[in-house]
């Protein structure tokens, strides 16, 4: 009969092998991903040691070229999303082109807010960008509402978060002293539209409003 010992020794052996051939698996895998990648997309892609740069370089050459065949010549990635959102930053929190070559930017004015220094970044990032017909955009700042907090979480409320539908813009509003200027705002880049606010501190609990609440809706039957 083997000693008890012995048989956890052997145990303890032969998991400490399993990890080690599970750890070479991984390294094989992922070097032959960085290789495929380097391969598809450019070497730049791929650091040092033949492992993958941040995965963020990866999406955004693989969102560029999924958008190939919809005739999209040119994508712009803003460097982060608002405060409270949970889906890593969707640009409908952030800013939205308004007209060809000009854009609506979040911003926050209190250099203390969570979502001053992203904004800011988003800003200086965008100021220096073209459109895909090489005019330079024209970024119009549009506040942001005094930060809303549910059960201590931040949530997204953002004016950025409008809806353009026939004939209008519903224009999401927090009870807030900035809901005149957003809605000021937008009534005079859409002139053709009527601008109507839609009280959505209830709807933002979701953390979204309404740009977001029209997204991914299921089929009626």
């Amino acid at each position: 009969m083997i000693p008890l010992y012995v048989a956890q020794l052997g145990m303890v052996l032969a998991v400490f092998v399993m990890l080690l051939l599970s750890a070479a698996v991984m390294v094989y895998s992922e070097r032959k991903v960085a290789a495929f990648i380097q391969q598809r997309y450019g070497p730049y892609l791929v650091g040092p040691k033949g492992m993958l740069q941040p995965i963020a370089d990866v999406v955004k050459l693989i969102f560029k070229e999924s958008l190939r065949p919809v005739a999209a010549d040119k994508v712009i990635f803003l460097p982060a999303g608002v405060a409270g959102d949970d889906t890593s930053g969707h640009i409908d929190d952030v800013g939205r082109f308004v007209a060809p070559g000009k854009v609506v930017l979040a911003r926050e004015d209190d250099p203390n807010d969570e979502n001053y220094a992203p904004l800011q970044a988003a800003h200086e990032f965008l100021v220096g960008e073209r459109d895909a017909r090489g005019r330079r955009l024209e970024v119009i700042p549009l506040p942001m509402p005094s930060p809303r907090f549910f059960d201590g979480q931040r949530l997204p409320a953002s004016y950025a978060n409008f809806l353009i539908v026939n004939g209008r813009v519903l224009v999401p509003t927090f009870n807030d002293p900035k809901d005149r200027v957003a809605l000021g705002l937008l009534a005079e880049l859409f002139p053709d539209r009527e601008d109507v606010g839609v009280h959505c501190l209830d709807l933002v609990l979701g953390l979204g409003s309404i740009h977001c609440s029209t997204h991914h809706e299921p089929l009626a039957e």
